[in-house]
Parts: structure tokens; sequence; C-alpha cells
């Protein structure tokens, strides 16, 4: 993803300050190309999971739209011609607890889901906790889901949706990733469910979102010019992406050397995710992508071993799954794609797991409190929530 941060290092962003996304390898490229190339200017290379082409592995994006409850288009791919071969690759990866062998399988013959889905069940049993990730050429709605990564510390499962199309859903894969007694870890879910909630009615549900419990590990640091106080509206926090969050916590050079490989592969957009059979080093771009869930989050879950910082994960988590997912348009614009965590995202206190939504800022078009604005603002038609006022100032 990026250059390595130093620790204590905080991405930060006062509102007197004009800042750009400062670390442009953190911005631009973010697990599997997520957005497109106008877009990677706004967006940081190594945090957000590439939005609009799966995790250009930027950083950031609040949204642009009102939220809609309406159900998803019945848009569903139908299951293409399988593949002439058959493959079944395995690479090993060091656990995050020792050196255990990690091996990934790619699942891409009708015959052979139930028994990977039997088996992550089976192995969610001992231990809930399941890493999720998605590929796919623009990730979201308006793009093509090409596979589906479910692993457990041990394995991975590479779920191929370009050539099974709706069937590994239909057969078991939904139940799972819905299944609210199993913790689902994620870095950057909002592409990911906005592409699984419209394309195949899928609705993660009890997802710990890693990039949010980066900033909540951040901020437990002393070192944190707010560490133990309430941030001001005008202290707008900036997300990482996964590259970086790998580099800086984990720091595992056979992760960095198959990302680094895998990234320049992908084609614009990540077109080259939609084309079979799959390239050896796409395939272990896309296994160790949720395999480093695992020991980042080893690094991290310190920051919420208790519960009222867990709550604020959870709570958290949800408004990240449900930011695109519930929108009735997706924009891409510099509202939607940028490096700022969304405003009122992640609440301040286990306590705020609720606001009101009375007014639409004209910026990312999310409605908030009418105390989020000013009374000139309101006159004027002209609010923008906090985030949005920091990019209109060159962000």
């Amino acid at each position: 993803m990026a250059n390595t941060d130093p620790k204590g290092d905080i991405d930060y962003v006062l509102s007197d300050a004009l800042v750009f996304i400062s670390d442009e390898e953190d911005q631009g490229i973010q697990r599997g190309v997520k957005r497109s190339a106008e877009d990677a200017a706004l967006v940081q290379e190594d945090q957000v999971k590439p939005t609009p082409a799966k995790r250009l592995e930027i950083d950031g994006e609040p949204s642009k739209v009102e939220l809609d409850e309406s159900g998803p288009p019945n848009q569903v791919d139908k299951p293409a011609e399988p593949s002439q071969t058959t493959v079944t690759p395995k690479t090993t990866e060091p656990s995050p607890a020792g050196h255990k062998e990690k091996t990934y399988t790619l699942v891409d013959q009708e015959s052979e889901i139930k028994q990977a889905l039997a088996n992550l069940r089976e192995c969610s049993e001992a231990n809930s906790l399941l890493a999720v990730d998605c590929e796919a050429e623009k990730l979201g709605r308006d793009g093509k889901l090409s596979l589906v990564a479910v692993a457990t510390e041990r394995h991975t499962y590479l779920f191929d949706i370009k050539t099974l199309g709706a069937k590994v859903f239909d057969e078991g894969l939904r139940h799972l990733l819905q299944d609210p007694n199993r913790e689902k870890l994620m870095f950057d879910c909002r592409s990911d469910s906005d592409c699984l909630w419209h394309l195949y009615a899928v609705k993660l549900t009890n997802v710990l979102d890693l990039q949010l419990m980066q900033i909540i590990h951040q901020e437990s640091d002393k070192s944190h010019p707010y560490y133990g106080r309430v941030m001001p509206r005008d202290f707008q926090r900036r997300i990482k992406g996964f590259k970086k969050c790998l580099e800086h916590y984990v720091d595992d050079q056979n992760f960095a050397r198959i990302k680094n490989s895998g990234l320049p592969l992908m084609g614009k957009d990540g077109v080259n995710w939609m084309k079979r059979p799959l390239i050896k080093q796409l395939l272990e771009y896309a296994a160790v992508d949720v395999q480093g869930f695992f020991p980042l989050y080893c690094k991290l879950k310190s920051a919420v071993d208790t519960p009222s910082a867990k709550k604020r994960l959870q709570v958290g988590s949800q408004r990240y799954l449900d930011l695109y997912q519930s929108k009735s348009v997706r924009i891409y614009d510099k509202y939607e794609l940028n490096a700022f965590l969304p405003w009122r995202v992640l609440p301040d206190s286990v306590n705020e797991t609720f606001y009101r939504q009375e007014v639409t800022c004209t910026g990312c078009k999310r409605r908030f409190p009418r105390s989020d604005f000013t009374k000139t603002q309101l006159r004027l038609g002209s609010q923008k929530c906090p985030v949005c006022k920091k990019i209109d100032k060159g962000c």
C-alpha cells in the first residue's frame, strides 16, 4: 500500500490547515483498484478498499445521495461457463499466532460449493471470527463482482462469482455472510456492502471494520493530541489504507511482496479481475488481502477490549455498511470519494448510537441534526457537514 508510517504517526487534519490527501501513496491504489483513474487523486492509495474499482487501495469517502430504504434491484449475474481447468492453488503464509501453514482454495465448480461452505461453518463454530473481502471490476453496485474471499485463520476460500454466479449465494454463502452470530473482519466495508446488496441481495451483518478499528486504536494512544478528550468539530480524521496499515502494524514482507506484485496486473478499474482463468498472482493477491485481516486485528484489538469500546466499533461498522448501500444513487464525486472519515460514522461515545436526520448536507447529501449547521448556512441553503466543508477548503 504505501510507505511505512513511523509509529505514532497521526493522520488527522485541523480545519484551519489546507489538507489535500498528503499521503498520495496511501490514497491511490487500495486493495484491488477500487476507483476510477480520475478519482485516484481524491482517494488514498492505501486505504479504502477500492471503492468504485475494488480498492484502488484508496483511503476515504463520504457519501452523496439521500438514504433510501428500498430493497435491492433484482440484478443477478447469470452463471458463466465453468473454466476449462479446475484450479485449486495453495500458498503458504505465516499465521498471526505463529508460523502455521495457511492455504487458499479457488472454488469455481458447482460441486465444490457445499463442501467449502461446510468447512467454513465447521471452523467458525469453534471460532466465530471470519474474514471477508471482495475483488471486482469497479467494486460497487455499478461494477462486476469477480471473487468473494472468506477466510478463517488457517484457510481461505476464493469463491468465483464470475464463473458460478448467484448460485454460490443461494447454496449458502448468503446465509453465512448474513449470520448475526458470526463476527466478520473487513477493511472499509462500504463498497463491498454496496456491491453485495444491490447485485446479490446479501446484507452483511456483525462486521468489525478494521479501518475504523485503526482510528480507535490511534485515539487510544497517549500521544494523540486529544487523548481522553472530546475532539472539536474542526478536527477531521483521515483514514488509512489497508496496505499502509499492514506496513505500519504487521510489517510482513511476504504480504507486501505479493500485494506489490499483484497491483499492476489488475488493469484499469480492475478489469483483469473478470478474465478467466485468473492468473496466479491475482489469486495470491486476493488470498493475501483477506488473510492479512487476522494479524492486523491482533495488533489493533487491544483498543476495543472493553464493552463500551467494542460497542462503539460495532455501531460505526454498521454505519459504514449502510453508507453506500442505503443510497438510491451513487455519485462518485469528491464528497463521496475522499480521504476523510465520513461525518458521524464513528460515534464519539458508546451513548451516541442514534442521531436525528433532519437536514440534508448539500455536499455529501447525507442527513444530520439541524444543530450540525449554522443558522446562516440554513438560511442560505448552503449547509455542509464539517467534512464537506473541509473538502471545499482545498482538501
